[in-house]
């Protein structure tokens, strides 16, 4: 089975998980197995809201992810925020994502950064005032249903990685109180 992760980030996206959850209840898709790290606060909520429920060939949920940068790479597709951290998560990855941009970010900042993924055909976006459990479905269908599609993806979103960024960000916090 290929694998989707999803992640709201470290303080977790209760909405979004409970429309993950939906929808693998609903669909209980044979085609692939979502691990969810629903954050610490989320956690015991979302365990509760599944038990009972036969959902282990389906599901697994964690509170969070201590490596990252392992799971990033377990995972056939990714389902997360658009934090300017998990963009560049992604395109260091390698790996497609389905973006849910946090509504409320500062200046909408992260729909932008969705947007730049979706532009360079790494990723495709969902806002969260549309998002259902059958949208999502059909949006990883498109996606997991075309191995092509899934792997053009994935390369794209590494050609978006900057090396050397922090060198670069320092450097430019060294000219301006320099003065240059």
């Amino acid at each position: 089975k290929k694998v989707i992760f999803v992640t709201g980030g470290s303080q977790g996206a209760r909405k979004f998980n409970q429309i993950v959850i939906d929808m693998v209840k609903k669909y209980k898709s044979e085609d692939f197995f979502v691990v969810i790290a629903t954050g610490l606060k989320n956690y015991e909520e979302t365990i509760e809201s599944i038990k009972g429920q036969e959902l282990d060939k389906y599901l697994r949920i964690v509170d969070y992810v201590y490596d990252m940068d392992k799971m990033y790479k377990a995972s056939d597709l990714l389902i997360t925020r658009a934090g300017a951290l998990t963009v560049t998560e992604i395109s260091i990855a390698r790996r497609p994502a389905i973006l849910i941009p946090l509504p409320y970010a500062a200046e909408n900042h992260q729909l932008y950064n969705a947007k730049m993924l979706e532009n360079a055909k790494a990723g495709i976006v969902i806002e969260e005032s549309v998002l259902n459990e059958d949208l999502l479905y059909d949006k990883i269908i498109s996606v997991m249903g075309d191995e092509e599609k899934l792997k053009q993806m994935g390369e794209n979103a590494a050609k978006l990685y900057l090396p050397n960024v922090e060198e670069r960000i320092y450097k430019e916090i060294k000219d301006i109180v320099k003065g240059e």
